[in-house]
Parts: structure tokens; C-alpha cells; sequence
């Protein structure tokens, strides 16, 4: 298992992750956790946290942006272009295809 595949574990089970200042993270209802679970946030609690504030892709190519995220990623919002966000990520051909209407195999 990693961070992002804990990630969804949870999401999946209902939990809400949010991320706090100082790296720090929430995790509600937190009287839901298993000492498993808990134990394997503390493994990977610093790139849960980088996930939850950082623009990444799923393993299925879904490109996801946190609401936590850095205002610069929040292109709903004024904030840079879903082109923009996909190069920074180096995504691969077939997610610019999903989301890039026109996406040749060049550089956008």
C-alpha cells in the first residue's frame, strides 16, 4: 500500500482527511479508526498530506485538486488553466486527451 491508495481506503470508508498547518492532519470520525488504520496514517501521514494540498492524479488517470490546494491550481477560480496543472504533473497522453479537448501527442 501507498499514501495514495490510503487515501482512497478512506475515502471510500467515509473518512474526511484535512490537512492543518505545520503538516499536521484530521482525520473524522476519527472514533471510526482501527489501530491498523491509524497506524498506517502515521506511516504515510507527510505524503497524505502533500496529496490533500498538491494537485495529483489517481491511479486511474483522474486528475484531482484538492480544495486545500495552493489558490494557484483552482482554475474555477481565476487560478492557472487544467493545461497548466497537467504539465506540471508530466501527465501522460491519455489523461491531456480526457481533459484537453484537441490534445495532439506536442506539448500544450
Amino acid at each position: 500500500m501507498n499514501a495514495l491508495e490510503l487515501l482512497h481506503q478512506l475515502e471510500r470508508q467515509g473518512f474526511i482527511l484535512t490537512p492543518l498547518p505545520e503538516g499536521k492532519l484530521t482525520v473524522k470520525p476519527a472514533g471510526r479508526l482501527t489501530d491498523d488504520l491509524r497506524e498506517r496514517i502515521r506511516t504515510y501521514k507527510a505524503e497524505v498530506v502533500a496529496l490533500l494540498t498538491k494537485p495529483h492524479l489517481t491511479p486511474n488517470g483522474e486528475l484531482r485538486i484538492p480544495f486545500t490546494a495552493d489558490r494557484k491550481y483552482h482554475w474555477w477560480a481565476g487560478g492557472q488553466s487544467i493545461a497548466e496543472t497537467l504539465a506540471e504533473l508530466n501527465a501522460p497522453p491519455d489523461v491531456w486527451r480526457c481533459y484537453v479537448e484537441g490534445y495532439t501527442e506536442t506539448r500544450q
